[in-house]
């Protein structure tokens, strides 16, 4: 797997807020106007890109271990048990979702 680093180009910034163009553009990792302060990007053999930083030093440390990034305990499996202490925690702060929800 070879990976490759490039520099993220703003080009949804050109073009009107609320235009189709800006709204296709912000879509893709490249083009996209948010996060203004990462401007290099990592990319795969597909040319999708991974992940985004502020400098050519971070996306070289990246490539070299990703793990190091990536945390592993991120993403949880959500269970019936986390459900239940979820609702709990909702009834003794007594937050009534249709009360405080309107439509």
């Amino acid at each position: 797997m070879s990976w490759k680093i490039v520099r993220r180009k703003f080009t949804a910034l050109k073009f009107e807020k609320g235009s189709p163009d800006r709204y296709k553009l912000n879509k893709s990792s490249l083009t996209s106007e948010f996060a203004r302060k990462k401007v290099w990007l990592v990319l795969d053999d597909t040319n999708r890109p991974l992940k985004s930083f502020k400098s050519i030093t971070e996306c070289k440390e990246f490539m070299n271990n990703p793990d190091k990034f990536i945390p592993k305990n991120r993403i949880k499996k959500y269970t019936r048990d986390k459900f239940l202490q979820t609702r709990e925690f909702f009834e003794k702060k007594k937050y009534n979702l249709k009360t405080s929800l309107k439509f």
